[in-house]
């Protein structure tokens, strides 16, 4: 599987070990698919159709590789996926929480030169009170927000990696292909 989340495996420290156990019980049944899909293949070769049977063999074999490397690939496309944003875009989502929270512990313009401090009375700086309270209490919900997407995003990647297998497995058999490409489609 891939590398875990230092937040998520923190929080579910056993997440992951139950990610691989559900993963490896669900490979007998994408075998069984996979075995289906031949036999499938076998009886179309029977009545005439032979390339049926080479592109289920091609298929299966596909389908086992792809299940043996499915963590090492999410793996790779997401370190791939990170480099793209913070080396090509130069935008690095953490350094844009890290500023985030910078700007909410310490708000620019507190040197007293703002136009806030321009208009003494006691109705506006009241005013600048409220504002900086209510923009702080809304930065510290968002990033609340942003945290628990997070985790919410990690945990549900994990539980479809797990799936892997059973999805992977569907391939093997041509009615079930859709919804293979459906869950393929949906993790991307």
């Amino acid at each position: 599987m891939i590398v875990a989340d230092a937040a998520f495996s923190t929080l579910f420290p056993d997440f992951l070990t139950g990610v691989k156990a559900l993963s490896s019980a669900l490979v007998p049944v994408a075998a069984v698919m996979c075995f289906a899909g031949l036999i499938f293949a076998t009886l179309r070769f029977m009545q005439g159709d032979h390339m049926t049977l080479y592109k289920k063999l091609v298929a299966v074999a596909v389908i086992a590789v792809a299940i043996g490397s499915i963590g090492d690939w999410t793996s790779m496309i997401v370190d791939g996926v990170n480099d793209l944003i913070i080396n090509t875009l130069h935008a690095d989502p953490s350094d844009v929480s890290n500023r985030f929270q910078a700007i909410l512990a310490a708000p620019a313009n507190q040197t007293g030169n703002g136009w806030w401090d321009t208009i003494f009375n006691p109705a506006t700086t009241l005013a600048d009170g409220v504002a900086s309270l209510l923009v702080w209490f809304i930065g510290k919900v968002a990033w609340l927000l942003m945290w628990w997407s997070r985790l919410f995003q990690t945990g549900i990647l994990y539980f479809a990696l797990s799936l892997a297998p059973l999805f992977l497995g569907m391939f093997a058999i041509d009615v079930m292909k859709g919804v293979g490409f459906r869950w393929v489609l949906g993790v991307i």
